[in-house]
């Protein structure tokens, strides 16, 4: 397996798992929660492009798509109070 296909499958894996997260709190709290997901999926794409392309240094890169990612998740409770 080519290190490109190993970057593709570990930044898959970690997104599909958080993202996974993402849609078990859609489930869990409803509402608004929904609006969330789809951008959530959205950085989770980003990240594997940047797995791909790899843009910027390594080290800051994984940071960011993990800061990004876990942000999303971090952010599913409080989407509930958006909008009354």
């Amino acid at each position: 397996m080519s290190i490109v296909l190993k970057k593709i499958f570990r930044r898959t894996l970690y997104a599909l798992t958080v993202c996974s997260s993402g849609l078990l709190f859609c489930l869990s709290v409803g509402g608004n929660t929904w609006l969330l997901l789809p951008l959530h999926l959205g950085v989770g794409a980003w990240s594997i492009w940047l797995g791909i392309r790899n843009p910027i240094h390594a080290a800051a890169e994984e940071g960011l798509v993990c800061v990004l990612l876990c942000l999303g998740l971090i952010s599913y409770p409080f989407v509930t109070t958006i909008g009354g």
